[in-house]
């Protein structure tokens, strides 16, 4: 019986010596961490200590920037009007050219129209073989006649657009120029205000 105590109590020590072992090393692994997290702590206080002065300089920054910024908005107030005057000026001009553009489209419309009404009236006589062949001839070159001074009229039409079309484009090319002379002149006169100073 005695024995059998004296192993049990060998084990229980084996036991409390591996729990100790394992205690022992995951207190030098926490001391590592520990450790660890004090000196990323130190480099987040060092980070922080740097973002606070670049902050404090980016402060001054803006103050500097807002100073340049009273100076020339008056300069961009007058650039801005002059360029709403362009603006307007240049949408009347697109207006009428929209204008132009539209009736020219309304009446290709109406041309096609035409021609096709002419076209099915050329099927059914075709489809009808009246006896009057000589009256059928006719009625048949005379509706080519008018598809074809149609088709004429509607390439005219066609012309008018494209030109149309191509004075829009190049007055917008005109205002993208006009635009950026502007802008160059706003710059020239920021530069003037930084020498100035």
């Amino acid at each position: 019986m005695s024995k059998k105590v004296k192993i049990e109590t060998d084990a229980l020590d084996s036991q409390v010596r591996e729990v100790l072992e394992n205690a022992k090393g995951k207190l030098k692994s926490l001391n590592g961490d520990i450790d660890q997290l004090n000196n990323e702590n130190n480099e987040l206080n060092h980070m922080i200590d740097t973002a606070e002065q670049q902050k404090k300089d980016l402060k001054e920054k803006n103050k500097s920037l807002m100073d340049e910024l009273r100076h020339v908005r008056t300069q961009n107030e007058h650039l801005a009007k002059k360029k709403q005057e362009l603006a307007d000026e240049l949408k009347m001009a697109k207006e009428e050219l929209a204008g132009f553009i539209d009736r020219s489209e309304q009446e290709k419309i109406a041309i096609n129209k035409e021609i096709k009404n002419l076209k099915e009236a050329e099927r059914q006589l075709n489809e009808a073989k009246t006896k009057e062949r000589k009256a059928f001839e006719e009625t048949r070159l005379n509706n080519q006649h008018k598809i074809d001074i149609l088709t004429e009229s509607l390439n005219r039409k066609n012309e008018e657009i494209s030109d149309l079309k191509n004075a829009l484009f190049e007055l917008n090319q005109k205002e993208q120029a006009r635009m950026e002379d502007l802008e160059y002149e706003a710059q020239n006169f920021r530069k003037m205000q930084e020498e100035q100073e």
